[in-house]
């Protein structure tokens, strides 16, 4: 968690935030294993995440639950991961505390620490030049842009040069 975040925690209605700076979560999430890059080491269980987020908003829609989830992405067309209130009516961004602005701002500062420099209108990711140069030097793998239409092609081409550098087949 070294980038920008905001918390605000609610128990039973009341406001507790103060009692849980932002130090002591971070340590926290640490400590629980959290913000532990998977990916190589064992991407089953990254899968398994996405899986079990993603089935808990289709059945909080498909339920009619209008629940508040903590993260979810890609809201309204929003870069990065918003408090989301869920219902067959649709998805609604609800900010406890912080304006949308800097919401915003926390997901693109955000973004960059995950690669992602920008997001342009018509979806394409721009990653940052140092993530670039290294998968570049890791993997052979050249892409500043990752355009939607391009993401089958360029997963193949990802999962070939991962399998062919790991010998896995």
């Amino acid at each position: 968690m070294g980038g920008p975040f905001y918390t605000k925690i609610i128990v039973d209605g009341e406001d507790v935030s103060e009692k849980w700076p932002n130090e002591k979560i971070t340590r926290l999430y640490r400590e629980a294993g959290y913000g532990i890059v998977t990916q190589l080491h064992s991407n089953l269980v990254d899968q398994m995440r996405t899986a079990s987020s993603f089935l808990k908003h289709v059945l909080a829609i498909y339920y009619d639950t209008n629940v508040i989830h903590t993260c979810v992405t890609g809201v309204e067309g929003l870069p990065g991961g918003y408090p989301t209130r869920l219902s067959r009516n649709g998805a609604e961004v609800v900010l406890p505390g912080i304006s949308r602005e800097e919401a915003i701002r926390i997901n693109v500062e955000g973004g960059k620490i995950d690669g992602i420099q920008e997001i342009k209108e018509d979806g394409t990711v721009v990653y940052c030049e140092e993530n670039v140069s290294y998968m570049r030097e890791v993997l052979g793998y050249e892409c500043s842009e990752l355009k939607p239409s391009e993401s089958l092609e360029r997963a193949l081409e990802l999962d070939r040069l991962l399998k062919n550098k790991t010998g896995v087949q």
